[in-house]
């Protein structure tokens, strides 16, 4: 009796080691975004490339979000 116990354990167990991972497993996604900054006269280098580093990012967060939303159950 509680060999049978330990094997129906044992069985449940590799089951689960084996069909788990196939449930949970991620794809990777790659975002690109291209944005250009019209700097003007009183932008230094060192600025421009922070405000375009920042809408970038504001683009690509939107976009995420939105990938996120639509493949959400």
């Amino acid at each position: 009796m509680m060999k049978s116990s330990l094997i129906r354990i044992s069985l449940i167990f590799i089951l689960l080691v084996l069909f788990i991972p196939n449930l949970t497993s991620a794809e990777t996604k790659t975002f690109i975004k291209e944005y250009n900054y019209q700097a003007s006269e009183v932008d230094s280098k060192v600025s421009s490339r922070a405000i375009a580093l920042e809408q970038v990012k504001r683009l690509l967060l939107e976009e995420l979000g939105t990938y996120i939303e639509s493949h959400t159950f």
